[in-house]
């Protein structure tokens, strides 16, 4: 199993039913899947930094979902 933390992002767009927009946020991933997301004090506080093969700094950076087949016809 791999872990990635991604910390501090100034900004995490959500798809929840509140279309929610996150600041000062961390993010976890396993194996390629969002384990966990929440603000950045409450992720340190959850998990050991000691438990991600990689840490990622979030600092000026934004999550948001992807855009999958994002395409426009023009004519």
């Amino acid at each position: 199993m791999t872990r990635m933390l991604i910390e501090n992002l100034d900004y995490a767009i959500t798809v929840d039913d509140e279309d929610r927009v996150l600041t000062d946020t961390s993010l976890v991933i396993s194996d390629g899947a969002i384990e966990d997301i929440d603000g950045a004090a409450q992720i340190s506080a959850r998990h050991e930094r000691a438990s991600f093969d990689t840490i990622i700094d979030g600092h000026r950076k934004l999550a948001m979902p992807g855009l999958v087949d994002a395409h426009l016809h023009l004519s």
